[in-house]
């Protein structure tokens, strides 16, 4: 298994230099070892009889559009695919673009 590596530190300056990245950087990154955690025993899915709404309500930016939800199980069109995860990591960066104007 390949490990994700972290950001090479000559490509945020670059980003930072050329005002693609306005943001303050994160305090903090982590890395999520699934088979490892307890509480990661499932899968999304919609149960029978549900509509993609829910999916929908996950998506998007909190009421202070500071925090950004993005994953598979916000994709409601594509839930629990690779594609949904991609899909919904796109949007939410459109999301983060148009806030920065």
């Amino acid at each position: 298994m390949t490990l994700p590596r972290p950001p090479d530190p000559s490509l945020i300056a670059w980003l930072r230099r050329s005002s693609l990245l306005r943001q303050p950087l994160p305090l903090r990154e982590g890395v999520t070892r699934w088979s490892q955690n307890p509480f990661a025993l499932g899968y999304s899915f919609l149960a029978t009889g549900t509509t993609p709404n829910p999916r929908r309500a996950l998506a998007g930016a909190d009421r202070n559009g500071r925090l950004i939800f993005a994953g598979e199980a916000t994709e409601p069109d594509h839930a629990a695919t690779a594609q949904g995860a991609c899909l919904s990591g796109q949007t939410a960066a459109c999301t983060i673009l148009e806030s920065t104007g």
